[in-house]
């Protein structure tokens, strides 16, 4: 679970960006915000896309991943406005 609320199975992340399975019956949560590395700026990017965003968010996530953009924004544009209709 990260700082958003968004959670992601271990098997999603297993050997991803150096991150291994969670011990067994264990469970892997970080509330802290994101560190500086690589994904940095896409952070940046998405939560200056909830802001900017007036009475509805739309977003669309291209590429060979599993959507966890698209979530991220998700719950972040709830977070943000809960007015907001998310798309």
């Amino acid at each position: 679970m990260d700082f958003l609320g968004t959670q992601t199975s271990h098997e999603f992340i297993s050997g991803l960006r150096g991150v291994g399975p969670c011990p067994q019956g264990g469970t892997a949560q970080d509330f802290s915000y994101p560190p500086v590395d690589e994904e940095y700026f896409e952070w940046l990017d998405l939560l200056e896309s909830v802001v900017a965003a007036k009475g509805s968010y739309t977003m669309i996530e291209l590429g060979a991943g599993f959507g966890r953009w698209a979530v991220r924004a998700a719950c972040a544009a709830r977070q943000y406005d809960q007015t907001c209709a998310v798309t």
